[in-house]
């Protein structure tokens, strides 16, 4: 097929790869159906980076805003050692934590 750089093929894993720096992905896996295979298509190396970066951003924005929401108990939990009583109502307290267990886990 026109545009494949290089493939290889596992007999054994009954696998193959194929690089394809200039071919249509759309069309390299409809051959490869056609010829009673299956195909599955793995992103460029490039576009993981790309993901990866992504994900790690919003996995950061969601450990920010889980310690934002966790201070309060910090505080409270310090001047309960003070020895003085407890600085948040039970229904603040329930307010801070729902968020962080319910979306950050």
């Amino acid at each position: 097929m026109p545009g494949v750089g290089d493939a290889r093929v596992n007999l054994a894993l009954a696998t193959a790869e194929v690089e394809y720096p200039a071919a249509d992905p759309a069309a390299l896996i409809a051959a490869v159906k056609a010829a009673g295979f299956e195909a599955l298509s793995e992103i460029a190396p490039a576009e993981a980076a790309a993901e990866t970066a992504g994900r790690d951003a919003a996995a950061g924005r969601l450990l920010l805003l889980s310690a934002i929401l966790s201070a309060p108990f910090l505080v409270n939990m310090v001047a309960m050692a003070l020895g003085q009583g407890s600085l948040l109502p039970p229904p603040w307290q329930l307010a801070l934590a729902i968020p962080v267990q319910g979306i950050a886990g």
